[in-house]
């Protein structure tokens, strides 16, 4: 439709650190390190420059990837296609103009189009809509609060420089769950806790709702006696 938002062509990655945050609570890091990449990702520290180009390189192979994409589907050469990507949207009407959409339409007629260049003869076909997926901030926190990142290895994981230190830190996140709950748990008196001990992995709760609301109350635990 005319008012349709149309894009992006783009790509981008967001790997977080803790380094400010950390720092308001006087949490730092140091160390030695033997080469630009021992000890990254570094969730306290931040990344070292050469890990940032990293990251960045594999952007931009993503994006020049994205680019060659379009432009073959557009029949567009790469330069013009980058003259309108860059990340920006564009409403119908623009994208229209400027060779992004063929014409107009709402659903119905993009699946008679699909089915029409797929062979099937009008009035063979119906659509069957299925249920709506969970967002992508449902599933973060899924896989953050309740899957315990079962997900992530399920799935097989990400193979690119930006996924493997997303998994990494993700990893990382799933182990102070387990210290905090670890140390919150119920234990009483002094306790003794070994850094370079494995951890033990949580057993498998059934029910995911009690699981968060479990992390949930540890989480409050902790805020309780910071407090």
């Amino acid at each position: 439709e005319p008012d349709t938002i149309t894009g992006s062509i783009g790509i981008f990655a967001v790997v977080p650190t803790f380094q400010r945050a950390a720092a308001e609570w006087g949490i730092t890091s140091d160390g030695v390190r033997t080469t630009p990449l021992a000890g990254q990702p570094d969730l306290i520290g931040g990344f070292t420059p050469e890990v940032d180009q990293l990251i960045q390189a594999q952007i931009e192979d993503g994006y020049r990837d994205f680019l060659a994409r379009v432009s073959q589907a557009r029949k567009m050469t790469p330069a013009a296609v980058d003259r309108i990507a860059q990340g920006r949207v564009w409403d119908g009407g623009a994208a229209r103009q400027i060779g992004l959409v063929d014409q107009y339409g709402g659903l119905d007629d993009a699946l008679a189009w699909a089915a029409a260049k797929a062979g099937v003869a009008e009035g063979g076909w119906h659509p069957v809509y299925l249920g709506a997926e969970e967002t992508t901030y449902d599933t973060i926190l899924r896989r953050w609060l309740i899957d315990d990142g079962q997900a992530a290895r399920r799935d097989g994981g990400a193979r690119d420089v930006t996924g493997l230190l997303a998994a990494r830190q993700t990893a990382l996140g799933d182990r102070l769950v387990r210290d905090l709950e670890r140390l919150l748990g119920g234990s009483s008196g002094m306790q003794a806790y070994c850094l370079e001990c494995p951890a033990t992995p949580r057993a498998e709760i059934a029910n995911s709702k009690a699981k968060q609301a479990g992390w949930l109350a540890t989480l409050a635990a902790l805020l309780a006696k910071l407090g």
